[in-house]
């Protein structure tokens, strides 16, 4: 069977895109397309369609979406790869190959520096075979507030699981160190929905003091979070008491009783304060627990381990692809990234 391979224009193939969207991907809201695809502020997303020779029917596609990387401090041209998928009738290696392949190409030709993304156990085979290489595993960092939904999975009776969870999250409490960290007049905190003037001034500022991480400049933070279809995401933000300078801010969403951080960023020197007192306000609202999707620097995990997080596995590797031949090892070292949950697709 022959393919031929199409770059897509958004404009004119929406409707055969959502059209494949229902048939592989059918909880996809069709609202993804001019939110993720349309309106990204760095750009429009690239898109490559497979197409059947005979009939010119999508049998598969997959997309790029751009983003800016800071690496120590200078912009590079980034690409999130994403959206992949080959109807189930031709997942032969012949259509996967063929629009990988344009993906690497995009690159090559100049058009971006890197691409990374978070194939799964499908896809990384196709993406390590036209040249992406593991960067490492992704993790889940997770904190325990209450554990009576945890102790119900072993004792079913709901009042007997109540009483023991007290004295099982006061241990929790005491030993994860949030009650170490004093000065609770020096900082204040404010939750809302929107991000303003003062989050391009972080930025800025603190940029250059992590080595690969996504733009978090006000522009992307309100279409990434606030224009979001999917999720009602708030924000906490850290202020210093004296001259209400702003430090730093935790994006989350909520899942039942569980808080999901999707991204942060904070001034030097300033990811304790925050943690302690985000992780007071989630207690003060009576959530159960913290859950992080993150990637990078081990140092930063171990700040999360002083405050009681644990460390789960992800069955999800970052792969990345750049034309940066001189930034290769560095690119390859997992310690040099800051990637959570809002860096993907």
């Amino acid at each position: 069977m022959a393919y031929i391979i199409e770059k897509a224009l958004l404009n004119t193939s929406e409707e055969q895109i959502k059209g494949f969207w229902k048939k592989n991907f059918p909880n996809w809201p069709e609202s993804k397309f001019d939110w993720f695809y349309k309106s990204n502020p760095y750009g429009e997303a690239q898109c490559w369609l497979v197409k059947e020779e005979k009939n010119d029917k999508i049998v598969g596609m997959t997309a790029s979406f751009p983003r800016n990387i800071s690496m120590n401090g200078q912009i590079i041209k980034a690409y999130i790869t994403g959206d992949y998928g080959v109807d189930k009738e031709h997942r032969i290696l012949g259509p996967a190959l063929k629009l990988q392949r344009e993906v690497v190409k995009f690159c090559d030709d100049g058009d971006a520096d890197l691409k990374y993304g978070y194939p799964n156990s499908n896809s990384e085979p196709v993406q390590k075979r036209v040249g992406f290489e593991v960067v490492g595993n992704v993790i889940r960092i997770v904190k325990v507030l209450k554990s009576v939904s945890y102790i119900k999975r072993f004792i079913k009776l709901a009042p007997l699981a109540a009483f023991i969870s007290i004295p099982v999250d006061f241990c929790i409490k005491v030993f994860s160190g949030e009650v170490k960290t004093g000065g609770a007049k020096k900082y204040y905190s404010v939750v809302t929905e929107k991000f303003e003037k003062h989050y391009d001034d972080l930025w800025q500022e603190n940029k250059s003091e992590t080595r690969l991480i996504g733009e978090k400049s006000r522009a992307f933070l309100n279409w990434r979070y606030s224009d979001c279809p999917y999720y009602d995401y708030r924000v906490f933000e850290l202020f210093l008491t004296a001259d209400k300078r702003f430090l730093g801010f935790i994006v989350f969403r909520l899942e039942d009783d569980q808080v999901v951080i999707s991204d942060l960023f904070y001034q030097s020197g300033t990811l304790a304060v925050l943690l302690n007192k985000f992780i007071r306000y989630t207690r003060e609202n009576k959530y159960h627990t913290i859950s992080i999707i993150y990637f990078g620097d081990e140092k930063i995990v171990d700040q999360f381990k002083k405050y009681g997080f644990s460390i789960r596995e992800e069955n999800r590797k970052i792969v990345m692809y750049s034309t940066l031949k001189d930034k290769k090892s560095y690119l390859l070292d997992k310690n040099n990234w800051c990637l959570f949950e809002g860096d993907n697709d």
